[in-house]
Parts: C-alpha cells; structure tokens; sequence
C-alpha cells in the first residue's frame, strides 16, 4: 500500500514543474497554454479518482485478508447454524476425513479434512487460501477465519447432492493459549500417548470386572472417563488436592496427562498395558444445547416430519445417530422414536465406534420436531445426521 502511494503521489508531483515549465512558455514566447492547462488538469484530476478507488480496493481487500473482532467467533454447531453463508471466526480441531462411513460415491464429494467443534460436530473443511498448509494444525486446536457456506456440500459432479455446511478456510492459525489439544474420543487419547491434553466426557466409579483375572478382583483405580465414542477409560487424580468423587456422573474437561504402556504395576510383575488418564485441572462441562446436536436444518420441516424446498416437492428424510451398545438405552431411544431401527454392525455416516449401535429413524412421523428434539436431549447422543442413501 505504501508503495503503491508513492508511486501515485510522485507521478503527481512531475505536474508542478510542468505547470511552471508551461507559465515560463508563455511569459518567454507568448505560446497559448491554455489547452496544456485544461490537459493538466485533466491529468491530475484523473490521477485522484484513481488513487480514491485504489485506496478503497485495498481496504475492501485488508478486511477480509486481515479480520478484526467485529467477526463473531463460533465454538458449536449451535452457532454455526446462525450464520449461513457469513464471514466469523471458528475455533475447533482438524483432523483428516476418516473413510468408510459414507457411501463410495458420496466420498468421492467431500472434503479430505473436518473441523471438529466443542459439541463435537464435525463439518467439512476446505483450505480456500492457496498458502494454507493444513498438513501442519491437524489434529490440533485452531482459529480459522472462515466463510460459513451453506448449500451443496459435494466437490465433484457424481449427480449426488448434500446439503449442509461446509467450513471455507481464508486463514488458519493455531488457537492461541497454547498448544493442548481437546480430545473427545478413545480414537483422540491414541494419538496422543504420553502427552498433555484437555479431555471431556463423563466421570464413573470403577468396578472390578471380576473376570478371575490376576487384576480383576481388586479396584486398582478409583474412577473411569466415558469418552464421546462410549469408551471407558481408567481416571486417576494426579494431583491430591482434586476431589474426584463430587463430579461422579457427571460431563467434565480435564487438564490431563495420557499414559500409554503399563498403566497399573510394573515391568516383570503383575501389570497392565494399556491407556490411562491422570488429571491435573478439572471443572464442569456444560452439556450442549439439543439443537446444536442437530446436523441439519430443523426450521425446514413442518410437524409431520416434511419438507419443501422445491415447490411442490414434498419429502421426507432419515436420519441416523450412534448410541451406547446397550439394550437399556436403545429401550430408551426406542421409547421416544417409534422409527427407530438399530443396525449393530453398521457405523453409518455418524462413523459409530465399536462400542456403539447405528441407529436410523425416519421424518415421517407427526410431531417429528418434538421426537427430533428429545432424542438430541438425550446425553449419550452427541449428534444427529441426515442420511444419504446410495
């Protein structure tokens, strides 16, 4: 911008001596300048215009390439929600698109990267700034100045449609405040072997399996950590002074240290391998409102569980969730959604762990809003996707 200026104003400074070179004409030989006049100053009214437009292009261009805090910052789903097709900043986790919870033809259109945000949704993720190597933040926490795109989310012209949203990247810098990544799935935990973390999901008390193995008698640890994705997980206290016990059943994030190796005993004795986490900081987690839970746009749909986006088209939707590998809670979903069918050895776009069930219901249904709603109430539910058939 600075040389771009000078640039200007030194071509407009060569128009002085031309005006005193023309005045000497006139006094010297008697020339008629008048026209060279009216030229001169044609020139140099030409030269402002566009040194206005320039300087106004280029404040256009600083907002978006240099964001300031008028932009909103999104943390959840919820937020992302309230600003289709806006500029903001989002803060989340990249990590690469995991294959094989879609259709062959459907992966062939998304992005190779997600962001995931704190209410653990994960939306598509595409790098539009040509100097952005995303190699580098993945699997790390991120602030991401961002076009919030909502539409057809497919990348290529397989005939397929997929509405939703989709997280455009302009710029990608680490989250500043430090370099611990939040983790919220066991899958997390194992990329991160003894390393420090901030890790959510919901404390238990431990009890012994009593299997007659050496170890399975005795409480070899007081709590565990139920991550998104239903793993147990042994929880220790690092530091004396945390009092465990008061956040039992309860959704909590942790300052913590993941071990990874022998987690109980020692070398050449009795011990076991594995992944434990030692808490260092912990406070409450507020859970996530239902409908940010939500991965599609509920305002669309009337109460039988229609909608119509195209005049005249009217159509119904499934939709699919993970839910614990356990009949009490399937009971419960079941219970709420009279569509409720479980697929136990499908992970389905939702990309269920092998501790949980593929569970897919149908919109059409009356009161279809209110099932919707109580099913994303639920807590062990941590999110709810359209699915696309093949």
């Amino acid at each position: 911008m600075q040389q771009n200026f000078s640039t200007i104003e030194s071509e407009l400074l060569l128009l002085v001596p031309a005006f005193a070179r023309m005045t000497n004409y006139k006094k010297q030989f008697g020339i008629e300048v008048v026209s060279l006049y009216k030229r001169s100053f044609m020139i140099l009214f030409i030269s402002i215009i566009i040194f206005f437009f320039y300087s106004c292009s280029v404040t256009v261009r600083n907002k978006v390439k240099n964001p300031n805090e008028n932009f909103d910052t999104c943390r959840t789903f919820y937020d992302i929600k309230s600003h289709k097709n806006q500029h903001l900043f989002v803060k989340g986790r990249i990590q690469k698109y995991i294959p094989g919870s879609l259709t062959t033809e459907t992966e062939k259109m998304v992005s190779g990267w997600e962001i995931v945000l704190r209410d653990s949704v994960s939306l598509s993720l595409i790098p539009k700034g040509k100097e952005i190597k995303i190699e580098q933040f993945e699997n790390r926490e991120v602030f991401i100045f961002a076009l919030v795109y909502y539409g057809n989310i497919t990348t290529s012209n397989a005939g397929l449609d997929m509405t939703g949203y989709r997280i455009d990247a302009e710029i990608i810098s680490f989250a500043p405040g430090g370099s611990l990544d939040t983790l919220h799935t066991y899958g997390e935990l194992l990329t991160h072997p003894n390393q420090e973390a901030y890790i959510i999901g919901k404390i238990i008390e431990y009890v012994p399996p009593h299997d007659s193995s050496k170890l399975g008698d005795e409480k070899i640890w007081d709590w565990e950590l139920i991550t998104a994705d239903n793993y147990s997980v042994p929880l220790t206290a690092k530091n004396n002074s945390l009092d465990m016990n008061i956040y039992i059943d309860k959704r909590v994030i942790l300052k913590a240290y993941i071990v990874s190796g022998i987690i109980f005993g020692r070398e050449n004795t009795a011990n076991m391998v594995g992944t434990r986490i030692d808490a260092e900081e912990i406070s409450l987690l507020n859970e996530p409102e239902p409908l940010s839970k939500i991965n599609f746009d509920l305002s669309e749909f009337r109460e039988d569980g229609s909608r119509e986006r195209i005049k005249g088209d009217i159509e119904y939707i499934h939709y699919e969730f993970c839910v614990p590998a356990d009949e009490e809670k399937l009971k419960e979903v079941g219970s709420i959604d009279s569509t409720a069918a479980v697929y136990k050895k499908s992970k389905g776009r939702s990309g269920c762990s092998d501790n949980e069930w593929l569970v897919i219901g149908s919109s059409h249904q009356q009161g279809f809003k209110k099932v919707i709603l109580k099913l994303a109430a639920l807590s062990y539910i941590r999110r709810i996707n359209e699915t696309f058939w093949e």
